[in-house]
């Protein structure tokens, strides 16, 4: 094998590990996703509702669903 055989053998494994290498860190971005919507939803994730329409108002019994729905849209919507 010639020096320049050997460079250029070199120079493409480098290049494919830096491929795997992508590949790679997308596998574990693209795992990370999967885990995430997949994992069960806890009693946490339901309890972080509580409050949201807290606003100090004495009509909340007769509101709530609208307290609710604008606190949500500004959660979600800004």
């Amino acid at each position: 094998m010639t020096a320049q055989t050997a460079k250029e053998i070199r120079t493409e494994l480098a290049s494919i590990r830096e491929l795997l290498m992508q590949v790679m860190i997308e596998l574990e971005r693209l795992n990370s996703i999967v885990q995430t919507e997949s994992a069960e939803p806890t009693e946490i994730d339901f309890m972080a509702i509580v409050g949201l329409g807290a606003s100090g108002l004495t009509d909340v019994s007769e509101n709530h669903d609208r307290y609710l729905g604008e606190a949500i849209a500004h959660e979600h919507l800004g």
